[in-house]
C-alpha cells in the first residue's frame, strides 16, 4: 500500500466527522498533551503496535505508539489529527481545539474503550 492509498483512506475514515455523533473528551489541558489519555483512546480501537499519523498539512507516517503520541504532543492544537492501522477498521480524531474521539467500525472483542469524560 503506498502513501497515496493510505491518505485516501485515512481521509474517507475521518472526512465527516459529526460532533453529535461521537463523545469527546480534553487531550490538552490548556498548557499541553495528556499523553496517557491519547494512549488510551489508542488503545482502545487499535490493536496494532504501528499505526499511521496524519496530520492535515503532511501525508501519513507509519510509527510505533510511543512514537506516534510525541507526534501528536508536538502538533496538537495546529490542526486535525488521524490515527489509524490497517486494515483501517478504527480511527482516533483529534480536533484542532485539542477534544478527541475515537471510534471502530467493527467491535473488538474483549476490549473496552477508553473512559470518554473527563475526570
Amino acid at each position: 500500500m503506498n502513501d497515496d492509498s493510505v491518505q485516501d483512506i485515512m481521509f474517507e475514515m475521518g472526512y465527516a466527522v459529526y460532533s453529535e455523533d461521537h463523545e469527546w473528551i480534553n487531550v490538552h489541558d490548556g498548557r499541553c498533551l495528556k499523553s496517557d489519555v491519547v494512549l488510551a483512546l489508542i488503545d482502545s480501537v487499535i490493536s496494532s503496535d504501528l499505526v499511521y499519523v496524519q496530520f492535515e498539512d503532511v501525508p501519513p507516517e507509519l510509527m510505533d505508539r510511543r512514537s506516534a503520541v510525541e507526534r501528536v504532543e508536538a502538533r496538537v492544537l495546529s490542526g486535525e489529527v488521524r490515527i489509524s492501522a490497517p486494515p483501517f477498521e478504527a480511527m482516533v480524531f483529534i480536533a484542532h481545539n485539542g477534544v478527541a474521539t475515537a471510534w471502530t467500525k467493527v467491535p473488538r472483542t474483549g476490549v473496552s474503550p477508553a473512559p470518554m469524560h473527563d475526570g
